[in-house]
This record gives structure tokens, sequence and C-alpha cells, in this order.
């Protein structure tokens, strides 16, 4: 027991003399502390707000060759969301190519002649959606973004045909959904306690 004893002391006693050692060291070039201390707060930094997963406020432009109510109506929807920006409307198919291949517009969005006139006939309408590619993750986002506003838009319209009708639809399954931990779905919540981790 003595011996354990004896060899736990020896032990600490080098701990602390290299502790010693490495404090005189610190203190003659203080340059090593300031770096060990500055450089893992700004990776912190650089690696939690710089580097961001979240996609918002994706740029798109608009080629509306119906100028209807009804597609100014349309693109409105658009506009009021905190995911796509309506930057900029187009007026002719060859401004297409050019805007994509600049840096600021990632989405185009081609409405069709007789698009008003085709929704209320209830024919079927396509829009052209054209994505800049370069960044799949945005290109894929963005499409979503894109599918579930016209989503809305669509079941929105249908809801208000039916009630002028005089139809009154019930749905039974509603599905509401809540995020816990993170209702932002903001990247750096879960970046940063990684990279504090890492680091």
């Amino acid at each position: 027991m003595d011996k354990r004893f004896k060899g736990i002391i020896k032990s600490l006693n080098r701990t602390l003399a290299i502790a010693e050692k490495e404090w005189i060291q610190i203190k003659r070039d203080i340059r090593s502390l300031i770096m060990a201390l500055f450089i893992p707060v700004f990776l912190l930094l650089i690696f939690a707000y710089a580097l961001t997963l979240d996609i918002k406020n994706v740029r798109m432009a608009v080629l509306d060759y119906d100028r209807s109510t009804f597609s100014r109506q349309f693109i409105s929807k658009f506009q009021g969301s905190e995911y796509l920006i309506v930057d900029r409307f187009l007026s002719s198919q060859s401004e297409i190519d050019r805007v994509l291949d600049g840096d600021k517009i990632k989405v185009v969005m081609v409405i069709p002649h007789n698009f008003e006139k085709d929704y209320y006939e209830k024919k079927p309408v396509s829009i052209q959606l054209l994505v800049d590619g370069s960044d799949s993750t945005t290109a894929i986002v963005a499409t979503v973004y894109v599918k579930s506003i016209v989503y809305g838009i669509n079941y929105e319209n249908q809801m208000k045909n039916l009630n002028r009708a005089g139809v009154k639809i019930d749905i039974p399954l509603n599905v509401e959904s809540r995020i816990l931990y993170n209702p932002e779905l903001s990247s750096k919540n879960f970046i940063v306690p990684g990279i504090i981790v890492i680091i």
C-alpha cells in the first residue's frame, strides 16, 4: 500500500514538474497562448456562422407569357415566401440562359400562354421550372419549395371552387407536426455543438 502511494506521489510530482515547465514556456512565448486560445474560437465562429446548410431566400426569375390577373396572383404566392425571392421578371426566352449563367438567379419559372383560361376551364396546365443544377442541394430544395407552393395554391383554389358550388368537404385526417429542440431548423444549432467537440 505504501509503495503504491509513493508511486502516485512520484507520478504527481512529475506531472507538476512538466506543468511548471510548460507554464514557464508559455510566459516566455505569450503568442503561443494567444494562438492556442484564439484559433479554436476563430474556427468555431467560421464553421458555425460562415458555413450554413440553411437554404433560404433562393432568388428566382419569372417569365410570364400569360400576364393575366391569375398569373399575377400565382406569382405573388412566391413573393411572400421566405424561401424564394422573385428577383426579376423576364420578357423573352433568350434571357433565361443569361440569368442562369450568372451567380444570383438559381430558378426560372415559365408561365405559359392561356394559363388563366386553361386553369379555369379545368384543362391540364404545365409550368416550366428551370433550375441551376451546379449546386445540387440548392436545386433539389428549391424544386421542393416550388412544388409545395404550387400544391398549396391548387388546394386553396379547389376548396374555393367547391365552396362556391355548395359542396362542403370535411377532411377527417389532419397532420400536425411539431419540431422539437430546433423548431426553426437552423443548421447552426446542430453544427456548433459538433464543432465544439471536434475543436
